[in-house]
């Protein structure tokens, strides 16, 4: 996809316009980057303190730093190894820290989704996608609140021979998604996501400042929110592909030159995808014997 953006938008504009960047903003760009993951270790760490998980400062950054080179999977459904390495450090069912990994993507997601439809009504764009999405969210939201339905419908599947023999994690799992869904909880790590997307924002309006196309904060919000937000619906491997059409699409679409568009999206995208990547990479590696991953076996989705 990034190969078809590049041969669409002109090769050589794409590398004339990158060669320009003004470069000493990069390691603004990529604190800011830093930032967002700060504040989310900061409400994976809240949500571990409300479900009673112990674990040391150092281990507790460890695990969730090394989750970030999961983000290219699909969903961020690797992310799931997070609670697999509490329970290598700690002993916990993977069932009780799964909805803290949840809940994270989910609060993540609701963010992203208000920092669009913000967007989306003003510039008057993809506003269906973004009230769809709203709709969905506050009806899971809704129905886990409503702890009465919920255990009706967790019995009603634990009828099928295959979910009854997983009905007591899912039992754990309902219960930590109960507790961390509870109002208070919930803005508490909205208002968290909000700052740390919004930094990513803010990233991306120094992407263009950085190229000499200044554009608003609104704007750069926008784009980078809605493109995540299709990134996520996707479910591919880091919103790859998608994420960078629907980005360099919508600068498209408000009148921005193709390869600067592509050029942008190419630097934000390494500030935060790739780089964050690399970053878990480098935790991962650095732990790779503490969590015992190279004596494991059957994977991380045992309980």
């Amino acid at each position: 996809m990034v190969a078809g953006l590049l041969i669409f938008s002109d090769v050589s504009k794409v590398g004339a316009i990158l060669g320009q960047f003004n470069w000493t903003l990069l390691p603004l760009i990529l604190t800011l980057t830093l930032l967002d993951d700060l504040l989310r270790f900061m409400k994976w760490s809240y949500f571990l303190k409300r479900i009673e998980i112990s674990l040391s400062l150092k281990d507790s950054a460890s695990i969730f730093f090394g989750g970030l080179a999961m983000a290219i999977t699909p969903g961020k459904i690797g992310e799931t190894i997070k609670a697999y390495f509490v329970k290598q450090r700690t002993g916990v069912p993977m069932s009780k820290t799964l909805p803290v990994v949840v809940m994270e993507r989910l609060t993540d997601l609701i963010a992203v989704v208000i920092l669009a439809a913000i967007g989306a009504v003003y510039f008057q764009y993809g506003i269906l996608v973004t009230a769809i999405m709203s709709l969905l969210i506050f009806s899971f939201i809704l129905v886990v609140q409503r702890e009465s339905l919920s255990v009706w419908i967790i019995d009603k599947m634990a009828s099928f021979p295959l979910v009854r023999r997983y009905n007591e994690s899912i039992q754990h799992f309902y219960k930590g998604s109960y507790e961390l869904l509870k109002i208070r909880r919930l803005a508490f790590a909205i208002a968290i996501s909000m700052v740390a997307w919004g930094s990513e924002c803010l990233g991306l309006y120094i992407v263009y400042y950085g190229l000499g196309h200044s554009q608003s904060f609104l704007l750069s919000s926008f784009v980078f929110s809605f493109s995540s937000v299709a990134g996520a619906i996707s479910t591919l491997p880091g919103g790859l592909g998608v994420a960078e059409a629907s980005m360099t699409g919508i600068m498209a679409a408000i009148g921005i030159e193709r390869s600067v568009a592509v050029s942008a999206m190419l630097l934000i995208r390494f500030c935060t995808l790739w780089f964050g990547f690399l970053v878990g990479f480098i935790v991962l590696m650095v732990n790779w014997k503490k969590f015992n991953l190279s004596q494991s076996r059957g994977g991380p989705c045992q309980e």
